[in-house]
């Protein structure tokens, strides 16, 4: 995670260098040719000639991601480097005793401005993940190496000189060897717990973090049971051999609701009859009474199909015998009106009764009536 912004990455590295390079200037100008045997004089010589390197290195290979750095191990030693600077300013500030070098401004700049921002651009604009967990001592092996130097070197230089021992923790014919270490090792622990600390930052903001620590897995299953409660009346609850047995478990009951069918209808299929009136001409048209000369049509209708009636000729009627002893009349005997046809009655499943004879006149009359009979027709959706 950094700001991958080459132009920004590119002018933060220069000028971080500018200033590192303002305070090798500083120490020169306050402690002459002796401030090569202090350690903030290092430092800020290296950061000034690495930090322009990267800034260079930055805007001429755009092949590359901005946030590269050319020595990731050196860019860890300069940080904690600087942090140590700023920790020993503190700690000799605080016990009284003499930090040489640039003192006022310049000793702001290099003890720290350039360690805040080599922090600072480690942080925002540097590629995360590129740092081991043996580098802290790695960088450990740097102060480790000032301070062999100083202290050999300390045999050559003239006894006139005021910088044979730059720091007085250092200055083991003073303060006895037995301190010194003491002070060493003291500031080899804060030097280790800062560059892990930086080590597990940079390892956080990776984003490998979710990739190397292995979290338990563990798998939950959640079931949801609603008991059903039943609201069918007992009148309308199926029987015990239809409905579903509960599956016996050692988990709780689950009521099961049934829904009883609603019974279907069959459609009523309603046949019009001209020339229908009773149960005896009913009989006629089973086949049981006299035949007759031609048989009525029946028509049936389906709710889906429209009803067609069709008409049977009338019946002729059939004139009475004359008596001999009735004179003949001379006027032609007019032909019996019909009746009006009674209203069209319904009649389901008609099962025919047996019932009186009545005479030849009353069937001629009513042979014109109609008579609806309905008889229920079995639906495909019907069980058989």
């Amino acid at each position: 995670m950094y700001i991958s912004s080459r132009v920004g990455a590119t002018i933060y590295r220069l000028v971080l260098g500018v200033i590192a390079a303002l305070g090798v200037w500083l120490q020169f100008n306050a402690s002459g040719v002796a401030a090569w045997r202090l350690l903030a004089t290092w430092v800020m010589l290296i950061a000034s000639i690495y930090y322009i390197l990267g800034g260079i290195f930055s805007l001429a290979m755009r092949r590359l991601s901005p946030g590269f750095e050319i020595c990731p191990m050196l860019q860890g030693a300069l940080v904690v480097s600087g942090i140590m600077l700023m920790i020993g300013a503190v700690i000799f500030a605080g016990c009284g005793m003499d930090l040489p070098g640039a003192s006022g401004i310049g000793g702001v700049i290099v003890n720290f401005l350039v360690p805040v921002l080599m922090l600072v651009g480690w942080i925002f604009f540097s590629m995360k993940g590129l740092w081991r967990p043996i580098d802290p001592f790695n960088w450990l092996a740097f102060l480790v190496i000032y301070v062999g130097f100083v202290l050999l070197s300390s045999f050559y230089i003239s006894q006139s000189s005021d910088l044979i021992y730059p720091y007085e923790i250092l200055n083991y014919e003073r303060i006895s060897i037995a301190t010194m270490l003491w002070w060493l090792v003291l500031f080899a622990v804060i030097d280790l717990i800062f560059g892990y600390l930086c080590v597990v930052i940079d390892f956080a903001m990776s984003g490998r973090l979710s990739e190397t620590i292995v979290l338990p897995r563990i798998k939950t299953i959640v079931i949801e049971e609603d008991e059903a409660v039943s609201t069918v009346p007992e009148a309308t609850k199926p029987s015990t051999t239809n409905a579903a047995q509960p599956v016996s478990s050692t988990k709780s009951p689950i009521a099961l609701e049934t829904k009883p069918t609603a019974p279907t209808k069959a459609p009523i299929v309603k046949v019009n009859v001209e020339g229908l009136t009773d149960h005896k001409s009913a009989k006629n048209l089973h086949g049981k009474g006299p035949k007759s000369s031609k048989a009525p049509e029946l028509t049936t209708s389906s709710p889906k199909s429209p009803k067609i009636t069709t008409s049977s000729p009338k019946v002729p009627e059939t004139p009475k015998p004359k008596s001999a002893s009735q004179p003949p009349s001379k006027s032609p005997a007019k032909p019996t009106e019909a009746k009006t046809s009674k209203p069209i009655k319904e009649v389901k499943n008609p099962e025919p009764n047996p019932a009186k004879p009545k005479s030849s006149k009353s069937e001629s009359k009513k042979s014109s009536d109609k008579i609806s009979i309905t008889s229920p027709v079995k639906s495909k959706s019907d069980p058989v």
